[in-house]
């Protein structure tokens, strides 16, 4: 089947069956700057639990899985490139690498895949050595990765250094956060001169993403403004209309609303929590929101209906199943 044939048919049937947006069809592909915006929250966080620098985390990511664009990224949301092993009981992805059709890990959101990597290096004790070295020394981080066989490739620490050198990432290390903007090209002398993050390198303006990414239970979401619409997010986040509909429990002709959260990806099957008391003017389509968590896996959990009417004081179930007869007050 051609490109053609295929775009006609997720034309047709609102997606693809594979799962790929119409952008990732079209080739629309992530700059390093978009990449850096929507995971430099998910590498601080990692480095906060685990104590691995950001700049190593997200400077891998960014060399693994070509600013997001890879295959394994784009099919499998696995931005490391990390092998299957004995130990991996999740879903698998086939793909020609060092030898022909190589087991991959397959991850439900790109997230999944940073914490994995995370738990990959805590606990392998070949890389035990790191974790005495400076969380600011990514230097000695990146040469420590090669030294301890993470890389075949003889550039591997030149190159993800060089990546941590270009955008700055170091500077997350150190702040948690850019002090500098990492993309501007000289810097700027007044408040009405900073460069919004996605200004590219050459210094020719963009349009900008106009939504900051924010997390809540590893899952993406943003602020909705005034005169947003699915259509305007679809496009700067590069997904399907369809896709941001089901992301958030809605349907084809639900409203959105300035100030609340949308998910630009799926919500999580549990919470954080263990518990949800009721409180006046929720429902559940609200405390899924809150806990981002699958409107469907709460109802499920506590044995009712989307549609159910739920009570102030009324207990919810947000990690198992309610069992029956159980009332909780």
């Amino acid at each position: 089947m051609s490109l053609k044939e295929i775009l006609l048919c997720c034309l047709f049937f609102g997606v693809c069956r594979s799962g790929i947006s119409e952008n990732q069809m079209l080739g629309n592909k992530f700059s390093p700057e978009d990449y850096i915006v929507l995971y430099q929250k998910g590498a601080v966080s990692e480095m906060s639990q685990h104590g691995i620098p950001a700049s190593i985390t997200l400077g891998q990511a960014m060399l693994e899985s070509d600013f997001g664009n890879s295959e394994l990224a784009v099919y499998a949301n696995n931005h490391f490139g990390i092998k299957c092993k004995k130990d991996w009981e999740g879903l698998t992805y086939g793909m020609n690498d060092d030898e022909e059709n190589e087991c991959f890990r397959h991850y439900e959101h790109a997230l999944d895949s940073y914490a994995d990597h995370s738990i990959f290096l805590v606990t392998r004790p070949r890389y035990a050595f790191l974790f005495d070295l400076s969380q600011t020394d990514y230097r000695a981080w990146a040469s420590g990765l090669k030294a301890a066989g993470y890389a075949t490739h003889p550039e591997y620490t030149e190159k993800l250094i060089a990546i941590i050198e270009q955008y700055r990432l170091d500077e997350l290390d150190k702040y948690g956060s850019f002090l500098i903007n990492p993309f501007a090209v000289k810097k700027p002398v007044s408040g009405d001169n900073l460069l919004h993050p996605l200004q590219e390198i050459t210094g020719i303006s963009r349009k900008p993403m106009m939504h900051e990414v924010m997390i809540l239970n590893k899952t993406d979401y943003i602020i909705l403004r005034k005169g947003d619409t699915f259509a305007k997010i679809a496009r700067e986040f590069r997904k399907s209309q369809k896709e941001l509909v089901a992301y958030n429990d809605y349907n084809h002709k639900s409203k959105l609303k300035e100030g609340e959260k949308l998910f630009i990806v799926r919500k999580r099957r549990k919470s954080t929590e263990f518990y949800h008391i009721v409180k006046v003017g929720e429902d559940l389509k609200s405390i899924s929101d809150m806990h981002a968590m699958g409107l469907k896996y709460l109802v499920r959990r506590n044995r009712l209906h989307k549609n159910s009417k739920i009570r102030p004081g009324l207990v919810l179930y947000l990690n198992k199943r309610k069992p029956i007869g159980k009332t909780m007050k």
